[in-house]
C-alpha cells in the first residue's frame, strides 16, 4: 500500500459540529408561510451560493426578494443561517488535524458557501490549521464530483492514492474513494482518529535506505548550523512585499521571502536564460525566478510542494504581467513536471532537518530527500546541451552537494559568490552553472 502523504478533512459536521436548529421553521412560523416554503423558495439560491455563481451582495437581495424582508430582517435572517452554518467547533477532531502537521500535508475540502473562508477565519482559524482550504464556491463545484477531489490532490502535489480523506456525508466519501482516495466515514471522533491511525500503520513503512545522506561536515559545525537555524525561525513571520530586480512580489508568511543574497541567483538567471529556451524553475517559492525567466522565455514552468508557494507564484506572474509565459504547478520535485528544459533553476533548501511547518520547508529537506532526488533524476529532464543554475551556501552541507554533482557526472562552475558574517559565523553563498561534464572536466 503507497504510504500517505496528506490528509484532507471535510468541515461540516467534522470540525464544526452542526446539527440543524430549526432556522427555516422558527421563520416560516414567523412570516406565517407553511412547512418548507422558505426552502423551496431559496433552494436555487443556495446552491448558486454553493459554487459561487452568486455574490453575498446578490444572496442578501435574493433572500429580500423571496421572502418579502426589509434589510433589517434580511440581515437577521442571514445571522441565523450562519450561526447554524458554523456550529461549534469539535474541538478534538480540530487539535488531532493539527497534531498532523507537518508529518502530512493537511488540507481542508468543503461544500461552503460565499462567505464562508472569512466567517470561519474570524471564528475558527482554519488558515492557519491547514496547508490548503478547498471551498467549492470558490472553485465552482462542489462534492460528489470528482473533479473538486482531483483539484485537492493536485493542489497538494499527491496523487489521490496518497490521501486519506474524512467526511461525514456517506455519498462524499464513496466518490472520493471512487477517485482513488482511502476516504473515512466519520460515526465519531474516536472512530474517526483510529480509523485514520490504522491506516497509516499498515502502509510500508519508509525505506531504511532514504537519500542516502552522508555528511560532509563536522558534527561541531552541523550543530552551530542548528543553532543558526532555530535562531532565524524563531523570527517573526509576517506578509511582505519586495521591489526586487524590477519585479514587485507579494511573499505570503508561509513562503520564502526574498533574501540579501537572493540577488546571486536572480541576476544569474537573468545572464543565463536564452529567448527560445524552455525553462524549469524547480521549487518556485513567490515565483521569482520564473518571473526573472519569463521577462526573456515565453516558456517557464515554477513548481513547488508548498501550495501557498503555487497560490502566491501565480499571483505575482500576474502582477509582473508574465502569466501568459508560466505555468505554475504543485510538485514534489519532478513529480508534477513533464518534457525536457534547455535551462532548469533550483534554489534547494540548505538544511537537512525535518521541517515544522510549510515556511520551514523552504530552508530544510530532511535528509536531503528533495536535493539528492532532483540531482538522481535531472538528466531525465535536461537537454542535451542544457543548463542548470544551482544556488547553495555553507550554511548547508555544500560538501554533499557537490558529491551528488560529481557522482551524477555534472560540471559545476561558480558563476556568482558572496560571504556573510552573521552570529560571529562566516557563510558563503554560490551560484553554480551546471552542465554535464566532459572528459578531463573537475567538478
Amino acid at each position: 500500500m503507497v504510504r500517505p502523504r496528506a490528509i484532507v478533512f471535510d468541515i461540516g459536521g467534522v470540525l464544526e459540529i452542526t446539527p440543524r436548529l430549526g432556522v427555516l421553521q422558527r421563520w416560516e412560523a414567523r412570516l406565517g408561510l407553511p412547512a418548507g416554503e422558505v426552502r423551496s423558495r431559496l433552494v436555487s439560491l443556495f446552491r448558486a451560493g454553493e459554487i459561487g455563481a452568486v455574490t453575498e451582495e446578490a444572496v442578501h437581495a435574493g433572500v429580500g426578494a423571496a421572502l418579502g424582508l426589509d434589510e433589517g430582517k434580511v440581515n437577521a435572517f442571514m445571522d441565523d443561517i450562519w450561526t447554524e452554518y458554523l456550529g461549534t467547533p469539535n474541538v478534538e477532531l480540530i487539535r488531532y488535524f493539527r497534531s498532523l502537521r507537518p508529518r502530512y500535508r493537511t488540507a481542508l475540502l468543503s461544500n461552503s458557501f460565499v462567505g464562508a473562508r472569512r466567517k470561519e477565519q474570524e471564528r475558527y482559524g482554519f488558515e492557519e490549521m491547514a496547508d490548503l482550504i478547498v471551498y467549492s464556491h470558490e472553485v465552482g463545484m462542489s462534492k460528489p464530483d470528482r473533479r473538486i477531489y482531483e483539484l485537492t490532490c493536485d493542489r497538494l502535489a499527491v496523487r489521490p492514492d496518497e490521501a486519506i480523506f474524512l467526511d461525514d456525508v456517506a455519498e462524499c466519501v464513496d466518490a472520493a474513494r471512487e477517485v482513488g482516495m482511502r476516504a473515512i466515514l466519520l460515526r465519531d471522533n474516536a472512530q474517526a482518529i483510529a480509523d485514520i491511525e490504522a491506516l497509516i500503520a499498515t502502509v510500508e513503512p519508509p525505506s531504511t535506505a532514504g537519500s542516502g545522506y552522508r555528511p560532509t561536515i563536522s558534527a561541531a559545525y552541523a550543530e552551530r548550523l542548528r543553532h543558526w537555524h532555530e535562531s532565524a525561525y524563531r523570527m517573526a513571520r509576517t506578509a511582505q512585499t519586495f521591489d526586487y530586480l524590477g519585479l514587485t512580489l507579494e511573499v505570503p508568511p508561509e513562503v520564502m521571502p526574498i533574501t540579501p543574497v537572493s540577488d546571486l541567483l536572480g541576476t544569474a538567471v537573468l545572464a543565463e536564460v536564452r529567448a527560445d529556451d524552455r525553462v524549469l524553475d524547480m521549487g518556485t517559492g513567490s515565483g521569482v525566478n520564473a518571473i526573472l525567466a519569463a521577462s526573456k522565455a515565453t516558456e517557464v514552468v515554477g513548481v513547488d510542494i508548498n501550495p501557498r508557494a503555487v497560490e502566491a507564484a501565480r499571483r505575482n506572474a500576474v502582477r509582473n504581467g508574465v502569466a501568459d509565459r508560466i505555468e505554475v504547478r504543485g510538485s514534489d520535485v519532478f513529480s508534477a513536471v513533464d518534457g525536457e528544459f534547455d535551462l532548469i533553476i533550483f534554489d534547494p533548501p540548505f538544511r537537512w532537518f525535518a521541517p515544522r511547518d510549510l515556511l520551514e520547508m523552504a530552508s530544510t529537506d530532511e535528509d536531503y530527500r528533495a536535493l539528492t532526488e532532483f540531482v538522481r533524476n535531472a538528466r531525465r529532464y535536461l537537454r542535451a546541451n542544457g543548463r542548470m543554475l544551482v544556488f547553495f551556501g555553507t550554511s548547508g552541507d555544500l560538501g554533499y552537494l557537490r558529491r551528488l554533482l560529481a557522482e551524477e557526472g555534472f560540471h559545476a562552475e561558480v558563476v556568482a559568490h558572496r560571504d556573510l558574517v552573521k552570529d560571529g559565523m562566516r557563510v558563503d553563498y554560490y551560484t553554480y552553472r551546471v552542465t554535464r561534464a566532459k572528459a578531463g572536466l573537475p567538478l
